[in-house]
């Protein structure tokens, strides 16, 4: 089963203490620590959640995820760091409330990401009318 939550990090001691938490949550994660294969990973893995921890990061990294961050579209993403970092993040794919700046909170993480899965969740269960409407156009009882 693929990975509902991928966390890119520079920093491997912020990446294990995040991935942790979030399993202690129940949540499963893989980190990684190459930025710059980040869309290639966010395209074959379809997370549910990208979590950015720019700590560490250099500026051509933090270039490349922004510009990720700008074309994902059924993708939440969090983005972890400093205040000067974070700002550079902010725009109409990335909500405020996922903007988490230093220092490190990994429970406020995990609860944010549990937030994200548990509406994604809701969403898909209303789905029920859909499945109804397949059956009887094909005859499926």
């Amino acid at each position: 089963m693929a990975d509902r939550i991928l966390l890119f990090t520079a920093d491997v001691l912020r990446g294990k203490i995040i991935k942790k938490v979030l399993n202690r949550n129940g949540l499963e994660c893989g980190v990684y620590n190459h930025m710059l294969a980040a869309g290639d990973i966010i395209a074959k893995h379809a997370p549910a959640v990208v979590i950015f921890d720019t700590q560490g990061c250099f500026q051509e990294e933090i270039n490349h995820l922004r510009s990720i961050c700008q074309t994902l579209k059924h993708t939440n993403t969090m983005v972890l760091g400093e205040d000067c970092v974070i700002d550079r993040f902010k725009g109409p794919r990335i909500r405020k409330t996922l903007c988490l700046p230093d220092p490190l909170d990994p429970v406020l993480i995990a609860t944010k990401a549990k937030e994200i899965l548990l509406r994604k969740k809701k969403l898909f269960a209303g789905n029920d009318s859909l499945e109804k409407t397949l059956k009887s156009l094909l005859n499926i009882k």
